[in-house]
């Protein structure tokens, strides 16, 4: 007899500042499955899909640190 056991996943708001958040969604990019992950990211309004959004807040995210950072310098 074979059991299949299915560990839940935690679920959390995917956080753009915390570096294993990021870590996880970058290796669900190159591997295309959340296997790896121990958390399932909650889908937050308005976005459609769970990698859109991590998509649209990393790019925020790493756009700001670069023009924040170019208007301290100006």
């Amino acid at each position: 007899m074979v059991l299949t056991v299915k560990r839940a996943r935690e679920a959390v708001k995917f956080d753009v500042t915390n570096r294993k958040h990021r870590e996880d969604y970058n290796t669900f990019r190159e591997t295309g499955s959340w296997k790896h992950s121990p958390y399932s990211f909650d889908l937050e309004f308005p976005y459609e899909t769970i990698p859109h959004m991590c998509t649209s807040k990393l790019l925020e995210y790493y756009l700001s640190r670069d023009f924040k950072a170019v208007d301290q310098t100006s």
